[in-house]
């Protein structure tokens, strides 16, 4: 069951990181270049989520997770004990989600900056028409793997997470 959830966590996570950012595109500072004919030429920024995920240091977090979590898995699968198999697969999936909105909140905090430094009016994932008002789409998907590695925190170490269902405080 969590040999190949390993898999399904990057490929899943990769996805799930596509779309979270596929649903909003970010609008960066105006910047406009006026050409010969007095007309102005925005530049648009495009970049891929997952080779931007790849690199992102949270991946390494989740693969220490999906590592932790897959030893725990086998000892319950051998013990038969259904019910922590279903609070490994709950945290997981917490892990992800925490991790990709992570990754989310950190493309968008670093964003407007990259948009600046490149001179970008429009970044977005994908560009599939752009009028002649703008220029050749640049791929930033490097500029902004290399920005987020540089607040990278010093230990791939994350907190465990919390048992929803350990019991409270007495």
């Amino acid at each position: 069951m969590f040999i190949t959830m390993k898999s399904r966590v990057l490929s899943g996570s990769a996805l799930l990181a596509a779309v979270a950012i596929a649903l909003g595109v970010t609008i960066a500072p105006v910047h406009s270049d006026d050409d010969t004919n007095g007309e102005t030429t925005k530049r648009i920024g495009t970049y891929d989520p997952e080779m931007v995920f790849q690199q992102y240091h949270g991946l390494q977090e989740l693969i220490a997770l999906s590592q932790r979590l897959e030893g725990e898995a086998q000892q319950a699968q051998m013990e038969g004990n259904q019910q922590r198999l279903q609070e490994l697969q709950m945290e997981m999936q917490e892990g992800q989600m925490r991790i990709i909105n992570q990754f989310h909140q950190d493309v968008q905090r670093v964003m407007p900056e990259l948009a600046d430094r490149h001179e970008l009016d429009i970044v977005a994932v994908e560009v599939i028409y752009a009028s002649n008002e703008y220029g050749d789409p640049e791929d930033i998907s490097q500029q902004l793997a290399e920005r987020l590695a540089e607040d990278a925190p010093e230990t791939d170490e994350i907190p465990p997470a919390e048992d929803p269902f350990a019991p409270g405080p007495q």
